[in-house]
């Protein structure tokens, strides 16, 4: 299910059998307000709740959105620092194989350098 939402643009609460799925955009429009907002899944979903009311739709329950979207968020905040932490790793150990290489190169290019000129005399 986690892979259908994703290529429909959607994430879901939970890795397997999710019961509420929030479109990646919103998730990251979140994300983004609460680097400069202190967090409150509260009145993000109460608006919600208010907005889709006001387009007609019926939500059933006591604070129906607000459990599920935290848990949304969290599974989407936590793939976001994965996903990034692994990039992360990937790029160091290449940019660490560029410097290796370079330095192998410059060690080669030294050794070419010396095996080229003559050989020094013993009697000088």
């Amino acid at each position: 299910a986690a892979v259908q939402l994703i290529n429909c643009g959607m994430f879901g609460n939970t890795p397997k059998e999710p019961t509420l799925a929030v479109e990646l955009r919103f998730l990251d429009f979140v994300t983004r307000l609460y680097q400069r907002l202190a967090p409150n899944n509260t009145a993000i979903c109460h608006t919600l709740e208010d907005f889709l009311r006001s387009q007609g739709y019926q939500l059933r329950g006591q604070d129906p959105l607000r459990r599920h979207f935290q848990s949304t968020l969290r599974w989407y905040n936590a793939l976001q620092q994965l996903t990034t932490s692994h990039v992360d790793s990937i790029l160091s150990s290449a940019r660490q194989t560029i410097i290796d290489n370079g330095n192998t190169q410059e060690s080669a290019t030294d050794l070419e350098c010396d095996s080229s000129s003559p050989p020094s005399s013993p009697t000088g």
